[in-house]
């Protein structure tokens, strides 16, 4: 979402959740359980579908993001997404790309309409991606999908890359930014911090999450690539020096920090009361005393850090940002806020 989002200006977009099928990863940072088989929804989740895009469409909302574990298995997917095609401006669709790698699907899904596909890929090979998100057929598929959708799609429609630095390829995504760049064409790719879906999920975090220190290292890594943009989502600035924020700047790296963290925009109504409790767990933010002392919490820039972030970092060596650097930085930095949340 970073590149719909403009400084100083406010993002709402509709989340449709087609979170009733499986997955066919089980990713680190998940663990939603892995299925490989088609498993389509009930007539309870089609009714809910059916409700939330009336309600958005109601709403007036213009965007839609339409995601959940893998919506693109939802055998009903296609025809779904050609109906809304009329009701909504832009439609997003999130999804770990499998199924894509069937040339026929692709040129189906291409078909709908769709202006945007993001997509997650965790290493430049098997042995890298695979580990991390748990099933051995994994990256040849999705390298195959990314593959038929440059070769169909028209030219309104976006394939977004993005990527987490994990334990489990923290050495590999400098490589992996090549890759994207020397064998798939790709000339910017989206970096996020690892998430906790929740605080109750800590037991595991740790199987997955990488401190500050080694997050800082790999940006520092990528900084040095050509020809590639990077969008970072989740990853405080203070976790660099002003003089390090300063050279990416100087240097040209197009480099943008989201420093605004953003939720679902979920339709109203009881059914979606724990979710959005839950949602508002796993994104909370908070401000420590280095906070106190930047340019960037006075003026309302940065809305913190996500709280277990924090603890699992509270020792590391923040670095409060001046009114002269930010000045300086300015273009590396997407302020405003997506789907904010009132309370």
């Amino acid at each position: 979402m970073v590149g719909d989002n403009q400084e100083g200006k406010d993002y709402v977009f509709g989340s449709i959740l087609i979170n009733k099928i499986k997955c066919s990863n089980n990713c680190v940072f998940c663990k939603a359980g892995s299925l490989d088989y088609p498993d389509d929804l009930s007539e309870e989740s089609v009714a809910q579908l059916e409700h939330d895009t009336k309600y958005f469409f109601e709403k007036g909302i213009k965007t839609v993001d339409v995601s959940g574990s893998e919506p693109l298995k939802y055998s009903g997917i296609i025809p779904y997404l050609r109906r809304i095609r009329s009701l909504f401006d832009t439609i997003i669709v999130l999804d770990p790309g499998l199924k894509l790698a069937n040339e026929n699907f692709a040129k189906a899904f291409i078909r709908t309409g769709f202006d945007r596909i993001v997509l997650p890929i965790y290493g430049s090979a098997p042995a890298v991606h695979d580990a991390c998100v748990q099933n051995k057929r994994a990256f040849k598929k999705l390298v195959a999908g990314i593959r038929n959708l440059q070769k169909f799609k028209k030219d309104h429609q976006q394939i977004e890359i993005t990527t987490i630095i994990l334990k489990q390829n923290k050495h590999n995504i400098v490589d992996l930014a090549m890759f994207l760049r020397d064998e798939l064409g790709f000339s910017g790719i989206v970096v996020n911090a690892p998430m906790a879906t929740e605080e109750g999920v800590g037991s595991f975090f740790d199987e997955f999450s990488v401190s500050f220190a080694s997050i800082r290292d790999v940006i520092l890594g990528l900084s040095k690539i050509e020809g590639m943009s990077f969008d970072f989502k989740y990853i405080p600035l203070c976790i660099f020096s002003e003089e390090e924020l300063r050279w990416f700047n100087r240097h040209g790296r197009r480099m943008t920090f989201f420093n605004v963290f953003y939720t679902y925009n979920l339709p109203d109504g009881k059914k979606y009361e724990d979710h959005a409790k839950y949602v508002k767990r796993y994104r909370e933010q908070v401000h420590f005393p280095t906070c106190d002392k930047c340019y960037l919490k006075k003026n309302n820039i940065c809305s913190g850090i996500l709280r277990l972030h924090y603890t699992k970092n509270a020792r590391y060596r923040f670095h409060a940002i001046t009114k002269e650097t930010y000045d300086e930085i300015k273009p590396i930095i997407i302020c405003g806020s997506v789907n904010k949340q009132d309370g």
